[in-house]
C-alpha cells in the first residue's frame, strides 16, 4: 500500500525550498499551483490544509492552520499573514494579519485591510 499524497511531488518542492510542514502528508497542493510563488522562509502549513489556484502567492512569514485546517484557493497572502482555520478564495491578504478560525469562510474578491475587518471588491 502506498501512503503518499497525490501531490507527494508538490509537497516535496515545498519541504526543499524550507517550508515547514510536521505532518506533509495530511495536506494537499494543487496541480496547478506554482510553487514558484510560495516562499520558503519561515511558512508553516500545518495537518489538513489544501492550497489550490495557479494565481495562489504565499510570502514568507506565512502560518496556514494552526487552529483548524485551511484551504487557500487562488489568493495572494502577504508577508507574515496568519490564516488560522477556515476557507478562503480569491482573496487578498495584506502584511501581518491574522485572521482565526471563528472567521471560517471568506467569499471571493475580499481582501483584509485592517487587523479588525475586511473590504469586498467585489
Amino acid at each position: 500500500m502506498d501512503l503518499k499524497p497525490i501531490s507527494y511531488n508538490k509537497i516535496e518542492q515545498l519541504i526543499r525550498k524550507g517550508v515547514n510542514i510536521p505532518t506533509p502528508i495530511t495536506i494537499d497542493v494543487g496541480e496547478e499551483v506554482n510553487i514558484d510563488q510560495i516562499s520558503g522562509k519561515d511558512v508553516k502549513i500545518y495537518s489538513g490544509c489544501r492550497i489550490y489556484g495557479k494565481r495562489t502567492v504565499i510570502s514568507a512569514g506565512v502560518q496556514l492552520g494552526y487552529e483548524a485546517p485551511v484551504t487557500v484557493d487562488n489568493c495572494q497572502l502577504g508577508p507574515k499573514v496568519e490564516l488560522k482555520g477556515g476557507y478562503f478564495n480569491k482573496s487578498v491578504f495584506l502584511r501581518r494579519r491574522v485572521w482565526d478560525s471563528a472567521d471560517m469562510f471568506v467569499r471571493r474578491a475580499c481582501w483584509k485591510n485592517s487587523a479588525n475587518g475586511h473590504t469586498a471588491l467585489a
